[in-house]
């Protein structure tokens, strides 16, 4: 059983994360655009940050395991509307039916990924839609690490998935699209954003030195689009099918 206030613990301290979560919730905002308005939205696990601090829907759900989360948002949070449900989603019943759902970096902390998806799956009204992110198997820093001894391959267990008692499970485009498919769901897109040549303690350290300014990131986040494949995080666009 995973320990939650060692987790908080290590969530805070964890280097780089910060300017990871915002290129990943610029990716999703990007992404979303063109599909159709939703109105009833589920987030799953809203961690540090919430997409409902960046867009406002008519209905709007979070589902978060962990109760400190859930305070610090409470107290920020710049619109009324959003419902707190403090629990897993695999623990959480409701015959409410999403036309989003939202469940951003958090597969590959599911000890079982696939009754996570099953759970997402029943909760999504028919023609509904999933917006899926994962840090990335194939990313450059991964081969980086390989390269320089520091892991065996590029699926192995690293120091952030130790200290962040994450799941063994490692996503790639190729194997998320397959757990996608098999727990019912039509993969519209998918695709990737921000490479990141380095691990997250190496990153924080060249942003606290001055080394990589605000325009490098950018570029960084910009530059992926002609390197797919080697971007440090990946998503999904699924649809339930009517």
């Amino acid at each position: 059983m995973r320990d939650l206030n060692q987790y908080i613990n290590n969530f805070d301290n964890l280097p780089f994360e910060t300017t990871q979560a915002r290129y990943r919730r610029k990716s999703f905002l990007l992404n979303i655009e063109g599909l159709p308005t939703f109105k009833n939205v589920l987030e799953v696990g809203c961690g540090e940050s919430s997409v409902f601090e960046f867009k406002e829907f008519d209905n709007c759900l979070i589902v978060e395991p962990i109760s400190e989360f859930i305070s610090r948002l409470k107290g920020r949070i710049n619109y009324n509307g959003i419902r707190f449900q403090n629990s897993t989603l695999e623990e959480f019943s409701t015959n409410e039916k999403f036309d989003l759902i939202v469940a951003s970096c958090i597969l590959h902390e599911i000890e079982d990924p696939t009754r996570f998806l099953n759970s997402i799956f029943d909760k999504l009204a028919d023609g509904g839609y999933l917006y899926i992110d994962v840090p990335n198997a194939r990313s450059l820093h991964r081969f980086f690490a390989v390269a320089t001894g520091f892991l065996p391959d590029i699926y192995a267990e690293t120091t952030t998935q130790n200290n962040m008692q994450q799941s063994t499970d490692v996503f790639d485009k190729a194997k998320l699209k397959l757990i996608l498919k098999k727990c019912g769901f039509k993969v519209n897109r998918i695709g990737g954003y921000f490479l990141k040549p380095f691990h997250h303690a190496r990153m924080q350290h060249l942003v606290d030195q001055g080394i990589f300014s605000d325009s490098d990131l950018d570029g960084l986040y910009k530059i992926a689009e002609n390197m797919q494949d080697f971007e440090s995080e990946i998503f999904a666009i699924c649809k339930k099918d009517d």
